[in-house]
């Protein structure tokens, strides 16, 4: 027996011993950029013996050949056709390097979509991509900065930088959306998300994924998924080091540093960043610190460690309603968020890869008025505020901020373990996650487990329909179990080329069912006057999309358009229970419905050329 498990750990934890004969190399498009998630199906005498996706650094794979002949034959939905052909020699370890023929659009490699390295013209979703070259365009300084211009994504913002900012996505609500930092959750338990104090510090890219995907990422995805990478360092021997500093008025100050670089099987990248403001308005300034670190460590040919942390660090002042009275110079708030992760990644065969993770998020949020002010009356175009409530005649009503304190801080605890099995032109993921929340609201303490299992098949039909198809089951605390379906669609009407006016043509579709638990507050809340309902039902959605991509000029102009609709059910809403003493609860009781049309398109009439446009 004790044998038996001594081989069975050995196996899952260790790659097994290749044999002599075996081809590796990478796959780059002309720039030599490693390119993720390219099918390469091995060959001999014209057969299929084999099939492999390249890795997050382009890198592929195959062992145990015999000597012989073999060809590799790539054919992804938007990259033109590729076939090469080499032999293997006996006991050679054969190094053979793909170079990829790409659209002058280049297509982009996205991972939130599926959880897995996907060629973006494979899948049904809307999707879409900020590089860290739009980011540095932009000048972002904060998340919600450069979500604006994207379609169906409206932002929220109540003053200033560092007041609170709000995302809603395709008519969604504030909390429908889920928030990532390399796979790590920014959320708080029922989906809550303020953007003012998460920072593009050492930002890479932001993938956006609309339409539910509570078929991959469970609760809080209702709406959609936004996700955070963080730069990885890549060039050998010297690092790199960056340093900037900028200002402006109102005592602004954006200022920070960075160092990324590779050593042997060490790659690393750490920034720091300082911006502060006073903004307009009396006590309306905005001070936040943010530290961002990523390392990845080879600990084999095969395996691979990845460390993320991340740290933010901001205060802001609240002045109040001052456009009918003074402001308040007391009030302000207090914010402290950091995530943390360290995920392993091994490739136990050429079909076989398997990664497990864990990741702890905190936000604590202090909100404080330490003075009373005084009361004062508000002026309304030079006339005092009055009150007639309890009949004439009116009389002038004193107002005045009252010193308060509130507290919102709430812990995630993660892990997760998913395989992907690549067998032909299928590549199929499996996965389980568990997440124990905890979090303190004033007097409210509350605690909750949920578990997830998920599964999902990719693959193609003849060469022109990319299928994409899962399913989640929730188990959760709160509401018990729940199945998430969604399946996307993405089909090459007609290929096109460089040399044509008409260019590829791309229908796509895609369904999917969403999901979102009751925050602490609604389920667990003690107050007579808010109590909260342990019965409550998540929040549903069920979305329908289709869309239609069309590439033009000789892949010069592309065009984008999506049409979707979105129900949402089993909306929480407050209800007073008793009018006569103000009690009241939280019940599934209202729903609603949104639909929408998205337009992109882009012109790209030289390789150093780009124009964008949105709507």
């Amino acid at each position: 027996m004790f044998r038996f498990w001594t081989t069975l750990v050995s196996v899952f934890l260790f790659p097994l011993t290749a044999s002599a004969e075996s081809v590796s190399g990478t796959v780059a498009d002309p720039r030599g950029v490693p390119i993720a998630g390219i099918r390469l199906i091995l060959l001999q005498n014209n057969t299929p013996i084999s099939s492999t996706l390249t890795d997050p650094q382009g890198s592929y794979r195959f062992e145990e050949l015999a000597p012989g002949i073999y060809q590799i034959s790539i054919h992804e939905l938007g990259f033109e056709q590729e076939k090469s052909e080499f032999e293997v020699g006996t006991g050679e370890e054969l190094r053979h390097d793909l170079v990829l023929s790409l659209r002058l659009l280049e297509e982009r490699v996205v991972v939130t979509g599926t959880r897995t390295a996907s060629p973006r013209n494979l899948l049904g979703n809307s999707i879409s991509v900020i590089t860290a070259e739009e980011i540095e365009a932009q000048r972002g300084v904060t998340l919600g900065d450069v979500l604006r211009t994207l379609p169906g994504v409206a932002i929220a913002q109540s003053g200033g930088p560092g007041s609170v900012t709000s995302i809603f996505l395709r008519g969604g609500e504030s909390n429908y959306t889920k928030v990532l930092v390399d796979g790590i959750p920014l959320n708080k338990p029922g989906g809550a998300i303020d953007l003012s104090n998460i920072s593009l510090t050492n930002v890479e890219r932001i993938e956006v994924v609309r339409g539910p995907q509570s078929a991959l990422y469970g609760s809080d995805a209702i709406g959609g998924v936004i996700q955070i990478f963080s730069k990885k360092g890549t060039e050998e021997g010297r690092p790199r080091f960056d340093l900037f500093l900028e200002g402006g008025t109102f005592d602004t100050l954006n200022a920070g540093t960075s160092i990324a670089g590779r050593l042997e099987k060490l790659s690393y990248s750490l920034a720091f960043r300082h911006f502060s403001t006073d903004n307009m308005e009396p006590n309306d300034f905005f001070h936040n610190n943010s530290f961002s670190s990523l390392f990845e460590i080879e600990t084999s040919r095969d395996s691979s460690l990845t460390l993320v942390g991340r740290f933010e660090r901001g205060r802001s002042g609240a002045p109040g309603q001052t456009a009918f009275g003074r402001p308040d110079l007391e009030e302000n708030s207090r914010k402290r968020d950091f995530a943390l992760s360290a995920s392993w990644n091994q490739t136990l065969s050429d079909s076989w890869q398997h990664r497990m993770a864990y990741s702890q998020s905190y936000s604590n949020v202090l909100s404080e008025d330490s003075a009373d002010s005084g009361p004062y009356v508000p002026q309304f175009e030079g006339k005092e505020a009055t009150s007639c409530f309890f009949g004439p005649p009116c009389q002038s009503f004193d107002f005045g901020p009252f010193p308060v304190s509130s507290l919102n801080a709430t812990r995630k605890h993660l892990f997760n373990y998913q395989s992907d099995f690549f067998l032909n032109t299928h590549s199929l993921s499996a996965g389980f996650e568990y997440e124990h929340q905890r979090g303190t609201l004033n007097d409210l303490r509350a605690t909750r487990d949920n578990f997830g299992y998920y599964i999902q098949d990719q693959f193609v039909l003849a060469q022109r329909l990319a299928v994409t198809a899962g399913v989640r089951l929730e188990d959760n605390d709160s509401f018990g179990l729940f199945a998430s379906p969604r399946v996307s669609l993405s089909y090459l009407l007609r290929e096109g080329s460089a040399q044509e006016f008409w260019g590829a043509t791309r229908p796509t579709f895609n369904f999917g069912l969403g999901i979102k638990e009751p925050t602490f507050l609604e389920s667990f809340s003690p107050n007579f006057f808010f109590q909260g309902n342990p019965d409550l039902d998540p929040e549903k959605s069920r979305s329908f999309e289709v869309g239609l991509e069309q590439s033009l000029a000789g892949n010069r102009l592309q065009s984008q358009l999506n049409l979707f609709h979105n129900r949402y059910e089993d909306q929480i809403a407050f209800v007073v229970l008793d009018p006569s003493t103000f009690e009241g609860s939280f019940l599934n009781t209202d729903k609603s419905q949104a639909w929408g049309i998205e337009q992109t398109l882009q012109f790209t009439p030289s390789a150093n050329l780009h124009f964008g446009g949105r709507i």
